[in-house]
Formats: C-alpha cells, sequence, structure tokens
C-alpha cells in the first residue's frame, strides 16, 4: 500500500479489498493485523462476515497456523449453512450435509 493512506475501519469492503492486496503481495501478517481490527465489529451472520473467515483462513493457512485457518473455515461455514437454510425449501438437508462433512474432518484428522 502507498505510504500515508489509511483506510476507514467501518468501510468493510474497502477493508477486504486491502486484505486481498496484502496477501496477494503476501504481507500474510499485514492482512491478519487488518482482518483482526474489522472482523468483530461485522455482523455475526452475515455475507461478509463469511468472506472475511474465509479470507482469515487462507492467510492463517499460508503462515502455518492450520488449527486457526481450520476454525476460521469452520465459522464461515457454518455461515454458509445458516444462510442456505434461510434461502432453500431444503436448507435443512443442506446443513445436515455440511454438519456431516465437517465431522469427518475434525481439527485431530486434519493434523494427521
Amino acid at each position: 500500500m502507498a505510504t500515508g493512506l489509511t483506510l476507514d475501519g467501518f468501510n468493510h469492503m474497502l477493508n477486504l479489498i486491502a486484505v486481498l492486496l496484502d496477501r496477494r503481495a503476501k504481507r500474510y501478517e499485514d492482512g491478519l493485523s487488518r482482518l483482526a481490527q474489522i472482523v468483530e465489529p461485522i455482523d455475526r451472520t452475515g455475507p461478509l462476515r463469511k468472506k472475511f473467515l474465509f479470507e482469515q483462513g487462507r492467510l492463517l493457512d499460508l503462515t502455518g497456523d492450520y488449527p486457526g485457518a481450520f476454525q476460521a473455515f469452520t465459522s464461515a461455514n457454518k455461515i454458509s449453512a445458516c444462510s442456505a437454510m434461510a434461502s432453500t425449501t431444503e436448507g435443512a438437508d443442506y446443513a445436515a450435509h455440511i454438519d456431516a462433512i465437517q465431522a469427518a474432518f475434525t481439527a485431530d484428522v486434519i493434523a494427521e
């Protein structure tokens, strides 16, 4: 990023773009720092929070924090399952499918 450029912490979309640029430039720690300041204020079940959590998972994976990445991806998938339940008549089936997949891929299984 250019020196002196600051982003309003409340403009979540611009901050997400900045995080994507941090990842592209391999400034993973910078991206994680930005996300740490922004993720919590975002609506806990909204689509923007899901995007931030998926990006957090990618960055944590790239830095070798696999348990943290797993947790971020799990949280993002739960939001996806909830939004699918709300938007489709087959939402309960979809949620059960996601739950079964998540149950199979525990942190212990991933660590093996």
